[in-house]
C-alpha cells in the first residue's frame, strides 16, 4: 500500500461514478504488509486516504473493528449470509412544545 496506490485507487472509483469508500481493517487470513494496523505508518496513509477523498469529494467511512465481526467472513456460507439491505427514514418536526414529533 501506498500513498501513490491510494491516489490512483480513490481517482478510479471517482471517475466512474463511486462516491466513496468503506475502509475496513481485515487480518484474518490476510497476508501482513509493512503497515501494521493504526501505527504510525498506517496513520500517515489513512489520512493520505481522508485528504485524497476529500479533494476527490468522495465519502470515506471506517468500519469500527478489525476482522470480520461486522461483515462475516470466509466461514459464512451462502444461506446463513446477508441476503438483502434494509433501511427505514423519518422524517421530524418541531411542535409547538419545543419537542420532536414523528411526522
Amino acid at each position: 500500500m501506498t500513498k501513490e496506490g491510494i491516489t490512483a485507487d480513490l481517482e478510479a472509483l471517482q471517475r466512474v461514478g463511486i462516491g466513496g469508500v468503506l475502509y475496513m481493517e481485515v487480518d484474518q487470513g490476510a497476508p501482513k504488509g509493512p503497515a501494521d494496523f493504526a501505527g504510525p505508518p498506517w496513520r500517515e496513509l489513512f489520512r493520505h486516504a481522508c485528504r485524497e477523498a476529500g479533494r476527490l469529494g468522495l465519502e470515506l467511512n471506517m468500519n469500527n473493528d478489525a476482522g470480520w465481526c461486522g461483515s462475516g467472513g470466509p466461514w459464512i456460507t451462502p444461506e446463513l449470509s446477508m441476503q438483502r439491505v434494509v433501511w427505514t427514514e423519518t422524517a421530524g418536526r418541531n411542535d409547538d412544545a419545543g419537542g420532536v414529533a414523528q411526522g
